[in-house]
């Protein structure tokens, strides 16, 4: 052997085994003839030696090993390359790994093919990561859509909130004949708003008028408008004494609102209409 092929042969292996990804020669037949020192060690050989004549169906589960198997021997009989494909790889114990491969074909002095070569780089990590941050963006996407279906459920519900029948004076009237018209317009700044109104029919000549504003908007307003209107219907009896009802209404909301987290301002007010005296 010359000099010059000895030296290119020393170069060639210093530099196989100073590289971190796995650098294999197969033959017609995808076995390995040569691996640098990291290929062995991805592969779980002692040293390099200890994979020559082996084969991938030695160390991964069948599907892998079949597919890389068929992937060499197309590239071996059409003699285009497989650059940069990205693949799981399964070891019979049930541990598993993601590679970034590149396999060209091997060619003799002659030009003829004579196996495969490859380089591949453990990229299971990077890949790990992506396909967490795909799941986790799919979560958030989840959430996201189900956040938008309650808000719009909230909304539909809040619009019912505002009822377009009011009660009729004298009692037995219909809407034309009432002596009172009561008139609503809500504009709200969102698909949810804080705002809620009620009209309370107390007596033949009465009504109690509950107007109130939550400021916030969304899912905090739809919960605290549900509210106000359950307290709303709890405190009818005190419907005759306006000064009453509100101050029992802060009286029940102080507990429920009194956490950091639910504190909402809420601004209200209640009108007595007597038709007796105007």
């Amino acid at each position: 052997m010359s000099h010059d092929a000895i030296d290119k042969a020393f170069l060639l292996k210093n530099l196989m085994d100073s590289m971190a990804d796995s650098i294999y020669f197969k033959d017609l037949q995808s076995r390995f003839i040569l691996m640098n020192k990291s290929g062995a060690q991805w592969q779980g050989y002692d040293t390099p030696e200890g994979a020559v004549g082996k084969s991938d169906f030695d160390n991964y589960l069948e599907e892998d090993a079949r597919r890389m198997f068929s992937d060499e021997q197309h590239i071996i009989e059409t003699g285009e390359p497989l650059e940069g494909i990205e693949e799981q790889e399964t070891w019979k114990d049930g541990q598993m790994a993601w590679v970034s491969t590149t396999k060209v074909p091997l060619r003799d002095s002659d030009g003829k093919i004579a196996g495969t070569f490859g380089v591949s780089r453990d990229i299971t990590e990077h890949k790990e990561a992506e396909i967490r941050a795909a799941s986790y963006a799919n979560e958030i996407r989840a959430i996201k859509e189900e956040l938008e279906e309650d808000l719009q459920m909230a909304g539909e519900l809040q619009k019912t909130f505002f009822s377009g029948k009011y009660p009729c004076f004298p009692a037995g009237a219909g809407p034309e004949e009432s002596c009172v018209e009561f008139l609503h317009r809500v504009e709200p700044c969102g698909d949810v708003s804080g705002d809620y109104c009620s009209i309370l029919p107390l007596s033949a000549t009465e009504a109690g008028i509950f107007l109130c504003d939550i400021r916030s908007t969304g899912v905090r307003a739809a919960l605290g408008t549900a509210l106000i209107r359950g307290i709303v219907q709890e405190l009818s009896p005190l419907g005759l004494e306006p000064g009453a009802y509100l101050s029992r209404m802060n009286e029940m909301l102080l507990p429920l609102l009194s956490h950091e987290d639910l504190l909402l301002d809420i601004t209200a007010c209640y009108l007595l209409l007597d038709l007796t005296t105007g």
